[in-house]
């Protein structure tokens, strides 16, 4: 039997203790995000001239003129935002990468966005074919946080040249038959489109009237942005005014 004397009997239970302590520690960890099953990630895309912070324009085009903006969100549940996220992108055309990235990858700020610059190859440029079905022959950039958080992916266009898609032709049309003088007002919608015939989504168009106002608060000049379907609805109100 072997027998401990009262200062190895000390460094044993210190030892003892420590090691219990070190274990409870280990134990009473939590996961730094247990919760991501309930992540959810969206990411949306606007072409911009001028850099990352630049114009909204209607399309991009092959070249480093025009480019587009792939913003991303992550948030968690009751849309709480998720920061320092690492979010990943990517760029294909019919599963061959296709252009990339000024940042490919790269963490989420406080409001749980991580904005970068899709960048094309400079190749004759990803243009869907509406006649297709169920293909989409375009750009498609998806993000992604993590294995067990779906992917979301946003789609779009890059044209060969400016020619492709311009001139843009604009339509204007009335809730009314006829607009009668003092009889009220109307709602007026314009519709953008290129040459393709394709919707001209996102952009200011600057409506103006030498009779009337074109908003609610009574003004006859204002900018509208139109929506991603190209059309913009907004109030119309003669005032009373004769042509």
């Amino acid at each position: 039997m072997k027998i401990f004397y009262v200062n190895e009997i000390k460094m044993l239970l210190i030892i003892i203790s420590c090691l219990g302590l070190l274990i409870f520690s280990c134990d009473e960890r939590e996961p730094e995000d247990p919760n991501t099953a309930n992540y959810i990630i969206l990411v949306e895309s606007q072409p911009v001239a001028g850099g990352i912070n630049g114009d909204i324009v209607g399309e991009d085009v092959v070249g480093a003129t025009v480019a587009t903006r792939i913003e991303t969100k992550l948030s968690g549940e009751n849309d709480k935002p998720i920061k320092n996220a690492l979010i990943s992108f990517s760029a294909k055309v019919e599963n061959e990468d296709y252009g990339g990235f000024d940042l490919s990858s790269g963490r989420t700020g406080d409001d749980g966005t991580i904005t970068v610059l899709y960048i094309d190859d400079g190749s004759a440029g990803a243009v869907d074919n509406s006649t297709s079905v169920n293909k989409w022959e375009g750009v498609i950039v998806k993000a992604e946080f993590s294995d067990n958080v779906d992917p979301d992916t946003t789609r779009f266009n890059v044209y060969a040249s400016q020619n492709q898609v311009w001139p843009y032709h604009i339509t204007l049309s009335s809730d009314s038959d006829e607009i009668i003088l003092g009889d009220g007002g109307s709602t007026l919608t314009v519709e953008l489109k290129n040459k393709l015939d394709k919707p001209v989504r996102n952009v200011s168009v600057t409506l103006i009237t030498d009779k009337g106002t074109v908003n609610s608060a009574g003004e006859a000049e204002f900018t509208y942005d139109t929506g991603s379907d190209g059309i913009l609805s907004f109030p119309f109100n003669d005032q009373g005014e004769q042509s």
